[in-house]
């Protein structure tokens, strides 16, 4: 008999990502000279954001293995010459580590999703985290056939190849410079980015492609109350001409300086753009009411009323 167990991701103990390819790493400086490159104010084009959100409904046990019931939504927001708007949403419900469907009633119903056989609430939850980021980058490689992508996270290569897509990088954990080249990002001004360089595939965990990448400054004020790592944002993208490149880069300077969030709004700010911030918000609404979901589970395993 399954019963429904206390847990939740956001009062779980994380660990910090592995070191083991942040030292030492091999990126490939494209540019001369290697110095900060200031903003230039383009003409945007047609694009789009596309971000995604998960959340925990709740955590089956039945005295022998677990399931994780999992929300998760992704959407995207259009911005033309008519403004910004609200492009799709897709949801899904899984139930990870599972092989059946989970019906809670009509409408409530979360597929199977495999995990590792001794995973933990834990580890459960990084397997649906990693199917967010898969249906994020299946989304931007849609889109991306039709107008540039920006994509929130880095890029990982599902299915067909992408077209014009950005993918952006909000923690910085990994170190992709080696020496003296690492030492310029202390160095950029607010609305300053640095040359792009290259990021081998052997450098790139999991289905990650080679890559190009740089790093951009955001502005952030006021200036001097914030480390110096707080407004700086990676950039990357699939490999293309160095002209083509060196224009997106310059195209993703210009845009995110202008979408950047307030930190009165958004605690991840400057980095999380503002239209973005709306998106999630947006998606919430999408995945409902966690405490109305949970009444329906208590009430089809027993337990509730």
């Amino acid at each position: 008999m399954w019963r429904l167990e206390p847990w939740d991701p956001d009062y779980a103990l994380f660990g910090l990502p592995p070191l083991s390819e942040e030292v030492g790493s091999k990126g490939v400086p494209l540019e001369e000279p290697w110095a900060p490159v200031a903003r230039k104010k383009l003409v945007w084009p047609s694009f789009y954001l596309v971000d995604g959100r998960e959340r925990v409904d709740g955590l089956l046990f039945d005295g022998e293995r677990r399931v994780l019931l999992v929300s998760l939504a992704v959407g995207a927001v259009h911005r033309d010459g008519q403004g910004m708007r609200l492009s799709e949403v897709r949801l899904w419900r899984v139930a990870v580590g599972a092989d059946r469907t989970f019906s809670f009633g009509e409408g409530l119903e979360y597929q199977p999703l495999q995990a590792p056989q001794a995973a933990d609430p834990l580890g459960l939850w990084r397997e649906a985290q990693k199917e967010r980021r898969r249906l994020e980058s299946e989304l931007a490689q849609a889109l991306s056939q039709k107008a540039l992508v920006l994509l929130d996270g880095p890029l990982y290569q599902v299915g067909q190849p992408y077209g014009q897509v950005l993918g952006y990088v909000k923690t910085l954990w990994a170190r992709y410079l080696p020496d003296p080249y690492q030492g310029l990002l202390s160095q950029l001004r607010p609305e300053e980015r640095t040359p792009l360089f290259r990021i081998p595939e052997a450098q790139a965990s999991g289905r990650r492609p080679a890559l190009l990448s740089w790093y951009l400054r955001l502005p952030l004020s006021p200036e001097g109350l914030f480390p110096p790592e707080a407004a700086l944002l990676r950039v990357e993208m699939p490999l293309a001409e160095l002209e083509e490149a060196r224009g997106l880069a310059d195209l993703s300077l210009d845009l995110f300086c202008a979408l950047a969030s307030s930190p009165a709004k958004d605690p991840r700010a400057p980095q999380n753009p503002a239209p973005v911030g709306a998106l999630e918000a947006l998606l919430g609404r999408y995945l409902g009411q966690r405490e109305v979901i949970q009444r329906r589970i208590l009430r089809t395993i027993g337990g509730g009323v």
